[in-house]
């Protein structure tokens, strides 16, 4: 079907030009048509579309089990907090958890329609990957079920299970991140793996390993990308763990060094 800015711009320069100017005036109709569609898209974004697909996948994947555990809920509780959500949208994130939970719950429609309107946005549909998969490791067991919700989140937003796999190797049981230590101990393997780096990787390597991952959770990027202002919080946690990574790995290069 096509786009009506382009059929009113054919039409706008058929009368115009005559037929020269029906593709003129379709380009710019197109032009208008692509516009308005990412203004649309970054709207839905930020009226809660993003957070509503996040707590109901959240509810389906804690049920996958065939019911939801203690940890799980407090999972769901912690990340509402996470996000800073206003009584209004910890209510929205609650009944939609619910939501996911039900037998009747639509998960690949609402899946293909969250992938529709992220468009080429990489960092939220990570983001939105890494919530998954935290709550999925909550109560400490990652489930058949779970794993294949988890591979088929990932598969949608088109990353393949390598890169579902990539996070759920930087978890130990329970849901604990291998990468959270101290900024002062040293370097681990899953800080080079944040990074994309291997451990025999130089420090000008690291150097725009580090400014390459940390420009993408810049703010002002985030927001143009239609980040909604709630999810900010989480992804400065993610720019600290970046932060962190890159500060353990530059001490012990500078320390070999020396």
């Amino acid at each position: 079907m096509i786009p009506l800015g382009t059929l009113i711009g054919a039409f706008l320069g058929f009368l115009m030009s005559g037929p020269l100017g029906i593709l003129f005036g379709a380009g710019i109709g197109y032009m208008f048509d692509r516009r308005r569609s990412r203004v649309r898209q970054t709207t839905e974004l930020r009226e809660g579309l993003y957070i509503k697909a996040i707590f109901s996948v959240l509810g389906y994947i804690s049920k996958a089990d065939g019911r939801v555990s203690p940890q799980e809920i407090q999972y769901a509780q912690h990340a509402m907090k996470s996000f800073e959500l206003n009584p209004r949208q910890t209510e929205m994130a609650m009944e939609h958890f619910r939501r996911g939970k039900s037998a009747n719950f639509d998960f690949e429609g609402v899946m293909r329609r969250v992938n529709k309107n992220l468009g080429r946005n990489t960092n939220l549909k990570l983001i939105f990957l890494t919530v998954q998969i935290e709550a999925a490791l909550a109560d400490g067991h990652l489930g058949v079920k779970e794993k294949e919700i988890i591979y088929r989140v990932a598969e949608i937003f088109r990353f393949g299970r390598s890169v579902a796999d990539d996070i759920l190797s930087r978890y130990r049981v329970g849901g604990q991140r291998q990468d959270q230590q101290t900024p002062g101990t040293a370097a681990t393997d899953q800080d080079y793996e944040i990074l994309g780096l291997t451990r025999d990787a130089n420090l000008a390597e690291v150097k725009r390993a580090y400014r390459r991952k940390i420009s993408q959770f810049h703010p002002d990027k985030l927001i143009a990308k239609g980040l909604p202002d709630e999810m900010m919080t989480y992804a400065n946690s993610m720019s600290e763990k970046l932060n962190s990574a890159y500060k353990r790995i530059q001490k012990d290069i500078k320390h070999a060094s020396n």
